[in-house]
């Protein structure tokens, strides 16, 4: 049995070939593993009566899902158990976790930088691995995944200009398109260099 299942959004979408006869009574799928779900009637597809779809609606918990169908044709046969009614996924829906912060220059003290070109720590960690990283200045908006285009992890970042407070948002999506973030950290870019005047000096002559 072919599978198709898309775990980025709130729901999974499980298409079924063709039964080769048309069931009894609606077909079930039961779900083991990571979830355990049972007699999950399917929806006839209009189109083919011997088509059969499901969709998922995503639970808690992360890992493989063994997939099994049952019913039976208009003469009391079962669905055979093999080779064609089982099949797996793997159930992800935990957001990635990471970190970011900045690296001051080194004649800066920590938190300030003189440069808008800034190094930057961007780490993340998945169970199902890192797909593509995305990272912005002072804009916290939620990110959609048509924005990723960063496959590595970003090592530097141009701040935008004029002093003061910057803030930076990073996010990291894993293999399976969940978002995990936004990870912050804050700098300060000052540029300008200090003026320094002696207000009581020694008279001319002394």
């Amino acid at each position: 049995m072919t599978l198709m299942a898309v775990f980025f959004d709130t729901h999974a979408h499980l298409t079924f070939p063709d039964f080769s006869e048309e069931m009894e009574a609606t077909p079930t799928l039961n779900l083991m593993g990571a979830i355990a779900i049972n007699d999950l009637p399917l929806t006839l597809d209009q189109t083919n009566p011997k088509r059969y779809r499901h969709t998922l609606s995503i639970p808690a918990g992360d890992g493989l899902v063994q997939v099994s169908l049952h019913g039976a044709d208009p003469a009391g046969n079962q669905v055979q158990t093999v080779p064609t009614s089982g099949d797996n996924f793997t159930l992800d829906n935990t957001a990635p976790k990471g970190s970011l912060t900045f690296s001051s220059p080194t004649e800066a003290q920590d938190g300030y930088t003189n440069t808008t070109s800034v190094n930057i720590q961007f780490t993340a960690q998945d169970a199902f691995g890192i797909a593509s990283y995305l990272t912005r200045l002072d804009n916290a908006s939620a990110p959609e995944i048509s924005d990723f285009v960063d496959t590595i992890a970003p090592t530097s970042i141009i701040l935008s200009e004029g002093d003061g407070s910057k803030t930076i948002y990073g996010w990291a999506m894993d293999t399976t398109g969940n978002i995990g973030g936004p990870f912050t950290d804050n700098i300060t870019l000052d540029t300008q260099s200090p003026v320094l005047a002696i207000l009581d000096g020694p008279d001319e002559f002394t």
